[in-house]
């Protein structure tokens, strides 16, 4: 039956293509092979042209673990030590040299250091009905000063400098950090406004939050890794001098987290549950908070006061950081929100970057300047913030005094004439987005402006109307 269906046509042609074949097998095989060899060069080239693509991504061939361990070693950004030996190198990843660019970034120096001892004196005191008494005093004075090493660290701009890289070299350096940063934004949805490198352990950190019983402050905790480490750090949580350990001992992330979510569950319990009280007895140490509570609570008044006491204890220029709650917070979605979606005006301008720069330009389809870029951007969302840069100043607030910038915050500088003449909008992670004459529209880092000669840092203001 099987045979029966078979059209005869179909045999009659397979016969003849059997017997074509066996007559011109070999020029079939040489075909064959030449057709399969173009293909694998074909592959091979498009494998190839893959892996020598320039992103300076994670996944670039370039080995990124000796700049990430020696990062971590000294607090650094292991983008920036990368960024630095790329452009020096003039991008040519081949003659890469991290021990080139570790004496850029890290250096010693030599210190006076004070040596304390206790005295104890013995003093005697008239009382008002004329009694003397004696009454024994110890108090700490310094007995002698030694001479120590203190590692020192420079930062993006002092290290290119350290290096003498000419202008090329540092523009191609700046470029290499900017593409880098996988989420320029540094602006999730969510309850916690933290960049992806940060997300990417909300399992381990909720793990563990559960663990202790804390689930409800997941957000607070990524906001603290963020805060200690932007996700860059081996030590996420930096808990390792709570452990009495030298910085940045613990080399595995997920035991930092498992640390670092402890502590805070304690500092929580000790609070009573005050977010701020907890979150500055992280820093401080957990004596802050039963120190604080006889005070009155947490305050930042308190924070600076304690701060100069251990401090002065120590003998040391500062103990901790007296903004950390409100560093922390930040990036917690219901403190400091703006009046409009900031993730909406990223998106809005994020297809058009690398749109050409243009003095007057109010859209980034034919060239569009600073004010011309948010003035176009608004415009999307049917909001009115128009003008030049000055004008956008006049209608935007300084923030109060010791407010640290939020997403959505607007950097002013003085370039070309006085007065305000340049801005940007920050997004988070001490970057900005902005269309600049020499990028056109791109994000930008707040602290090579800060070091421009040309620009005049005016400050950070919020847009209230």
């Amino acid at each position: 039956m099987i045979l029966a269906a078979i059209n005869p046509a179909t045999i009659k042609l397979a016969i003849k293509g059997a017997g074509f074949v066996k007559e011109h097998l070999s020029k079939i095989i040489i075909i064959l092979v030449t057709l399969i060899g173009c293909i694998f060069m074909l592959f091979t080239s498009v494998i190839a042209g893959l892996f020598s693509w320039t992103s300076w991504s994670d996944e670039d061939p370039i080995k990124i673990e000796p700049y990430q361990t020696y990062a971590a070693k000294y607090q650094l950004d292991y983008r920036e030590v990368l960024a630095v030996d790329l452009g020096y190198h003039r991008l040519e990843s081949d003659n890469l040299d991290i021990n080139l660019v570790k004496k850029a970034f890290v250096y010693e120096v030599k210190v006076q250091v004070p040596v304390y001892k206790e005295i104890t004196e013995t003093k005697k005191y008239t009382t008002p009905d004329g009694k003397i008494i004696e009454k024994t005093e110890t108090r700490t004075v310094i007995d002698h000063y030694e001479t120590k090493t203190e590692i020192k660290t420079r930062s993006f701009i002092e290290a290119m400098n350290y290096l003498n890289m000419d202008q090329e070299q540092q523009d191609l350096a700046q470029e290499a950090l900017s593409q880098m940063f996988d989420n320029p934004g540094g602006y999730i949805g969510g309850s916690a406004k933290v960049n992806g490198n940060v997300m990417a352990f909300e399992p381990l950190v909720r793990q563990q939050a559960i663990r202790r019983g804390i689930e409800d402050y997941v957000n607070i905790i990524l906001a603290m890794i963020q805060q200690e480490s932007s996700g860059l750090l081996l030590d996420v949580m930096q808990c390792s001098e709570s452990l009495g350990l030298p910085r940045n001992s613990i080399t595995d992330p997920a035991y930092s987290i498992e640390v670092g979510v402890e502590k805070f569950a304690d500092r929580l319990r000790a609070s009573n549950f005050d977010v701020k009280l907890a979150l500055q007895g992280y820093n401080f140490g957990p004596y802050f908070i039963t120190w604080a509570e006889s005070r009155g609570g947490y305050s930042k008044e308190n924070a600076v006061a304690f701060s100069r006491m251990m401090a002065e204890k120590s003998g040391n220029k500062g103990y901790g950081d007296v903004n950390y709650v409100d560093n922390v917070l930040r990036y917690v979605a219901g403190t400091g929100q703006q009046i409009f979606d900031v993730q909406k005006v990223i998106d809005i301008i994020t297809p058009h970057l690398g749109a050409p720069y243009l003095f007057g330009g109010r859209s980034p389809y034919g060239g569009v300047d600073c004010s011309g870029l948010f003035e176009w951007a608004f415009a999307q969302m049917g909001m009115n913030f128009s003008g030049t840069a000055a004008d956008m100043y006049n209608r935007t607030v300084p923030l109060a005094s010791g407010e640290s910038p939020i997403p959505g915050d607007f950097v002013f500088y003085e370039t070309y004439r006085a007065g305000p003449s340049h801005l940007g909008m920050y997004v988070g992670n001490g970057r900005f987005l902005n269309s600049s004459t020499s990028r056109g529209v791109s994000y930008a880092e707040v602290k090579i402006w800060n070091n421009l000669k040309d620009a005049k840092f005016l400050g950070y203001r919020r847009w209230k109307n």
